[in-house]
């Protein structure tokens, strides 16, 4: 597809991306449980990957290297299988740290000794060979426990259980001003967010109203299967939306808000508006599109019945929410740009152009220009 590449990596910088799943407490859905053994040996693979001396690695809970992971740091230690008779563990020194992956607050870690268990697990010093630790929300926000060896330790085995866990439904990462758009690909259900972040629909665009125009947006609490929404939280959040019961309440009219269920394909002609920005340090707003660009199913862009109108000179729509408060601004396309006059120009598309373009460009200072 044309661009895909290009385009894929601008929608990740300006609309979010979502790389972890979740699912929410109100149904009964699977837990996501990863164990590793080794005792018996399971995985397959165990023993010959948890062999570190001096240095870092990982230790997968299945064959497949996407699978659930342990993050071992044994810089100054060793983290070594011992083997004796038929019996085999884990050996920690003194000072190896593992991070056990978590997601969700109350995930459940649980961790199995054979004789020596001389270690803290979240900072809780542990004395007994079965300790089941109950993960808080600071390990959630920064997505592990750590256990670390404080003498030798004999691991049999660690098990995490991530509850609420689906794979049908993603965790939404907010990017450095907290924004991002996103569409339910579950079919039959209907979803919200926590109260960390609100979801919004477009319900109208005023093209013409003060120096760029402006687009409305109004608070929904649930949507469901191919309803899009514009999502505004916390800076880099990662926010895990969740299955409830009860219906959608996104507007069946006036909603100018398209969900993309497939990849979407757009042109000039579209009438569309992506979320973007007009300056690292100014307001956030929508960009209209003048390029061949594809929005990527699970995202969402604006639709504006007026935009064939305004052929011929491409919009910038600012912000603001129903209650009439106005949003703050969201990051810039190219993070860490010069801040001098900029002599290097993209397109929406996050395609280089030259000085004769016409539209809407972005400067590598991050700027938004009208040529």
């Amino acid at each position: 597809m044309k661009h895909l590449k290009t385009l894929i990596t601008l929608f990740l910088l300006v609309i979010g991306t979502s790389v972890l799943w979740a699912q929410g407490e109100e149904t009964s859905v699977p837990k996501r449980t990863a164990v590793w053994n080794w005792k018996t040996g399971s995985p397959s693979g165990i023993y010959d990957e948890t062999n570190f001396d001096n240095n870092k690695g990982y230790v997968h809970s299945e064959d497949d290297p996407t699978s659930l992971k342990l993050e071992v740091d044994a810089t100054g230690g060793t983290f070594q299988v011992i083997g004796s008779g038929k019996v085999k563990y884990a050996q920690l020194t003194s000072g190896c740290k593992i991070k056990v992956p978590v997601r969700r607050a109350k995930d459940v870690v649980t961790v199995t000794c054979q004789t020596k268990y001389n270690y803290t697990i979240g900072n809780v010093a542990v004395n007994t060979q079965e300790k089941v630790y109950q993960a808080t929300a600071a390990d959630a926000a920064q997505g592990y426990v750590v256990i670390k060896a404080t003498g030798d330790v004999h691991f049999y085995q660690i098990e995490v259980v991530q509850n609420a866990f689906s794979s049908i439904l993603p965790m939404i990462q907010l990017n450095c001003k907290g924004w991002a758009s996103f569409t339910s690909l579950i079919q039959g259900y209907v979803v919200k967010l926590p109260s960390t972040a609100t979801a919004y629909v477009a319900t109208a665009v005023y093209p013409d109203e003060g120096e760029y125009g402006k687009v409305v947006l109004t608070k929904v609490n649930r949507f469901g299967y191919g309803e899009g929404v514009f999502i505004h939280g916390s800076e880099y959040d990662g926010v895990y939306a969740t299955i409830v019961n009860g219906t959608s309440d996104v507007p069946k009219e006036n909603n100018l808000t398209v969900g993309c269920d497939k990849d979407a394909d757009l042109t000039y002609e579209s009438c569309a508006y992506v979320i973007a920005t007009k300056g690292e340090n100014e307001d956030a707003g929508f960009y209209y599109v003048n390029d061949d660009i594809t929005v990527p199913a699970g995202k969402a862009y604006l639709y504006n019945p007026q935009g064939q109108a305004k052929k011929g000179r491409a919009k910038f729509l600012k912000i603001e929410f129903a209650d009439g408060s106005e949003a703050t601004g969201i990051e810039s396309l190219f993070a860490g740009a010069e801040t001098e006059t900029p002599t290097v120009f993209y397109n929406l598309s996050g395609q280089k152009v030259d000085k004769n373009y016409k539209g809407v460009v972005i400067g590598n200072d991050g700027k938004k220009y009208v040529k």
